[in-house]
């Protein structure tokens, strides 16, 4: 019989198993290799060409639309710096990252969370919800939805 293992509902945190460790090494050493000392300089703020042009080239736009970050909330206060004005509406998934909610909500921003269905948001509730009003963005989840995460924060759902 295997080992149960426990589901980790820590905020924001993935599973151990899913991080691609021997890849990442591999392309650590490659990028050091080649872009070493370019790598360890302050460079420019919208993130270091090379991976930009890798990235823009992979999804098929412009290295120019590419924006990298430290991580998601540094990402989304450029968003909400660059989109949000007191009173914008923002539509997000319910439950979603509480820390994305005080973000938006520090930015004066409008919130309002489409639920959640086992496959993403309920599509009936936003199509009501893109009737009564449009929003600025959608804040979505893509790649890792705790289910838990933020049952005791919610938006304002429609």
């Amino acid at each position: 019989m295997a080992e149960l293992q426990p589901i980790n509902f820590t905020r924001g945190v993935p599973a151990n198993e899913s991080f691609p460790i021997a890849e990442l090494i591999d392309a650590a050493t490659a990028a050091f290799q080649h872009h070493g000392v370019a790598m360890m300089q302050y460079g420019p703020a919208l993130g270091f060409a090379p991976l930009r042009e890798w990235i823009a080239q992979w999804q098929g736009v412009q290295p120019s639309q590419v924006l990298t970050g430290n991580g998601s909330l540094e990402l989304i206060e450029f968003l909400c710096r660059m989109m949000i004005r007191p009173g914008d509406i923002v539509f997000t998934e319910s439950p979603t990252y509480d820390r994305t909610i005080t973000l938006l909500r520090r930015h004066h921003a409008h919130v309002v969370g489409v639920p959640l269905e086992p496959d993403g948001p309920n599509m009936t509730a936003l199509e009501t919800a893109l009737r009564k009003q449009t929003p600025k963005f959608f804040y979505l989840i893509p790649d890792f939805q705790n289910p838990r995460l933020a049952e005791t924060v919610h938006a304002t759902h429609v």
